[in-house]
């Protein structure tokens, strides 16, 4: 594998690594909210 494609495929894992790490984040956020609002409505 040349450098150029070792460092092209650890760039696609960070990508992918970051991506899921903020998809994690806001639906952690979303959840917080909707409990707060269900516990708002109880």
């Amino acid at each position: 594998m040349s450098q150029l494609s070792a460092d092209y495929h650890a760039w696609v894992v960070q990508i992918k690594t970051r991506l899921r790490s903020m998809q994690m984040k806001a639906a952690v956020s979303v959840n917080s909210a909707l409990l707060e609002f269900y516990w708002g409505v109880l």
